[in-house]
């Protein structure tokens, strides 16, 4: 409503119409809002103070984003001369701060998009190349390289304070739309049809991102109902603490599914060959000093 100067309330006695849509709110601003109790018109004033429910909704996710981080930390120590390890100790980081930006989202949703972009750009390329590769891909490797190029849209935004749209259309939001479609059909074609027959840690990845994209799905409907005449849970701010309940819980069951998952799926594996190549050089090297003294 802070945008909207044709409500009929007051701000510190004078008509919200006079501030034009660019008023921006200060900590003991009195807003004078009619109310019509038993017939009558009274005007109820209310004094504005700091909202500290941004900041508990912001520290809810620290617990799934403080999480991926140290998943990570620990797949680069267990699995990290792997190159899925690697590349799977950057999706987390990626995780991380994507949970993070969240949190931020009152202040600036670009920074958000940006992180959330890259991380469905990163599990896109990880379900291709784990835990088998997908050869008619992996043949067209810059085939790869546009899942990343979307990014550019949310950057482009965050620089320039321009929103892309093409009609009614949000840029944004529909290439999100389609990182999930691919998303979905990949993760049923490789992941269920294909590589759970052989390695059965994948459960457990599918597990984690159907759990995550079912809490995404009720965050994002909780999200866009807040601005129903009639909110979810007959309440804005309550339908916002459970969307960031609903965030912080998924989140934190995502991290350590995955996680679990992908060591089991990569301890199946073993290790790759340019691994054991470069482990028996070094095997080869020190007996060879050992030898030479």
């Amino acid at each position: 409503d802070r945008r909207n100067a044709n409500l009929p309330y007051t701000i510190n006695g004078v008509e919200r119409a006079v501030y034009g849509e660019n008023w921006q709110p200060q900590l003991g601003d009195i807003i004078g809002r009619p109310v019509l109790r038993d017939g009558q018109t009274l005007d109820l004033p209310v004094t504005l103070d700091r909202n500290t429910q941004l900041i508990y909704e912001g520290l809810s996710l620290a617990v799934p984003a403080l999480l991926a981080i140290g998943c990570a930390v620990w797949v680069l120590r267990r699995w990290g001369d792997e190159p899925n390890g690697q590349f799977y100790a950057g999706l987390m980081l990626v995780q991380g701060l994507a949970m993070a930006a969240t949190g931020t989202l009152h202040i600036n949703i670009d920074l958000a998009q940006i992180f959330y972009m890259a991380f469905f750009a990163m599990t896109i390329d990880f379900i291709l190349r784990f835990p088998v590769p997908a050869r008619r891909v992996y043949q067209r490797r810059w085939v790869l390289w546009l899942l990343y190029v979307p990014i550019l849209v949310p950057v482009f935004s965050y620089l320039t304070g321009i929103t892309p749209m093409i009609g009614a259309w949000h840029v944004g939001f529909t290439l999100f739309f389609v990182y999930i479609a691919m998303l979905i059909v990949l993760q049923t074609l490789k992941w269920l049809r294909t590589d759970t027959r052989t390695y059965k840690g994948v459960w457990w990845l599918l597990v984690g991102n159907y759990f995550m994209g079912a809490g995404g799905a009720l965050a994002t409907y909780l999200g866009i109902a807040t601005e129903f005449p009639e909110p979810p849970l007959g309440n804005v701010s309550l339908a916002q603490v459970v969307l960031f309940a609903v965030l912080a819980v998924t989140g934190t069951v995502f991290v350590l599914v995955q996680t679990v998952g992908f060591h089991r799926t990569q301890s199946q594996l073993g290790a790759s060959l340019l691994t054991s190549i470069t482990s028996t050089d070094s095997r080869r090297t020190s007996h060879t000093l050992s030898v030479g003294q």
